[in-house]
């Protein structure tokens, strides 16, 4: 205590030092080690500054949210890395990518190199602002690697908090840009980008009937199989997606991304499905039941068939799909036009225009739950017919 003078609060002395008056907060803990009880210290440079950690101090104490102060020194690159080893046993490999770009491009110039314990809400809230007029998407995107990593920290003792739990996400768009939500293309529409690129490609001319007929994510498509094909049956079962990762463009092959998108998904035009038997007739790997079902392409080169290489849905794309499109009189802009994802869209409202029910359509496109299925499709839906319920309850009445 020599060099100390005790103040009016209790627990919180005066000092004098090189730089003048310093006020020490000082409080017990137990060592998280040794088990011992040892006494820490903390200087300020006014007494109720030290007051006030004193009384925060005490109260993490007694709720059990305690963090050692030198814990939090660590640089948040460190926990990065250890959150990204551990996301890598939980995550599929595009998402673990997804966050290594976020933090490496984003993050981590403006926090690798701080304290952890360091990173205030005031400097998340900054950070965002930062970002510039860019999608509300693009900010959730890039936080989320950051809020998992202090996520990370808090659970492991390194801080008391996480500051982004109170940081709010711009919800407006940026100036010009509109909500991208799915276009629901006609069967006139689809026929024409088909004949559109059927001109050069016939066989991406059927792929395009079989996205629009049954509703397969892009990933899915590329990770079909010969033995995934099932005509008597008139089914695709969905087993596996494969996506190209970059830098290196190598594939990754893996189950579908949920439980439910895992699935056996119907073939219901006779058109299609004839089509199709003729497609796998022809194809020079078709004894091979684990051959791609669908060839690749480089640009004009001639479709591979071997696996060697998967068919490449952005490739397809730019250099097929946003042609035709294009050629046909559709909106072809990357931020408001017609995606292959559209395909999808358009399969599922034409199931629902057909009369099928909301929870089959939900199942065939392997939604994980039929409100969100019913949240992108119900204006297409057509309206209940209540007959047939008013006669099976009626007859199981006895009237």
């Amino acid at each position: 205590m020599a060099g100390l003078v005790k103040t009016r609060t209790a627990g919180v002395y005066k000092a004098q030092r090189a730089k003048g008056t310093v006020f020490i907060a000082r409080w017990r803990e137990v060592d998280p080690v040794t088990g011992k009880g040892r006494v820490r210290d903390k200087a300020f440079p006014t007494e109720a500054a030290a007051r006030d950690f004193l009384i925060k101090t005490k109260h993490a104490q007694a709720t059990g949210t305690y963090v050692d102060p030198n814990q939090g020194k660590v640089t948040f690159r460190e926990v990065a890395e250890q959150w990204l080893t551990i996301a890598a046993t939980q995550v599929r490999p595009r998402t673990l990518e997804n966050y290594e770009r976020s933090l490496r491009l984003r993050v981590l110039p403006t926090f690798g190199a701080r304290q952890i314990a360091s990173i205030t809400s005031r400097d998340v809230e900054k950070w965002v602002a930062d970002l510039g007029d860019v999608l509300p998407s693009t900010v959730k995107h890039a936080i989320f690697p950051l809020s998992g990593t202090l996520n990370y920290a808090r659970k492991h003792g390194l801080i008391q908090a996480n500051p982004c739990d109170v940081v709010d996400r711009p919800k407006r768009l940026p100036t010009g840009r509109q909500k991208r939500t799915g276009v629901f293309l006609s069967r006139t529409q689809v026929a024409a980008i088909v004949r559109k690129v059927a001109e050069t490609e016939p066989t991406y001319g059927l792929l395009i009937r079989f996205g629009a007929g049954v509703g397969l994510r892009r990933s899915e498509i590329a990770g079909l199989r010969v033995r995934d094909l099932r005509l008597p049956r008139r089914e695709v079962h969905v087993e596996r997606m494969a996506e190209r990762r970059h830098p290196g463009g190598t594939w990754v092959v893996q189950e579908p991304k949920s439980a439910r998108s895992r699935r056996r998904v119907p073939i219901l035009d006779d058109e299609l499905l004839h089509d199709l038997g003729l497609h796998l007739a022809s194809h020079p790997w078709r004894q091979e039941l684990d051959a791609p079902l669908w060839p690749a392409k480089f640009r004009s080169g001639p479709l591979n068939y071997d696996g060697a290489e998967l068919w490449n849905a952005g490739s397809f794309y730019k250099h097929v799909f946003v042609p035709a499109v294009a050629a046909v009189g559709l909106p072809a802009d990357p931020h408001s036009g017609v995606r292959f994802h559209d395909l999808r869209h358009t399969c599922g409202s034409q199931w629902l225009a057909d009369g099928h029910d909301m929870f089959s359509v939900s199942r065939w496109l392997g939604h994980h739950s039929i409100a969100f299925t019913d949240a992108v499709y119900a204006h297409v839906a057509k309206e209940p017919d209540y007959t047939a319920a008013i006669e099976r309850t009626r007859r199981a009445r006895g009237l």
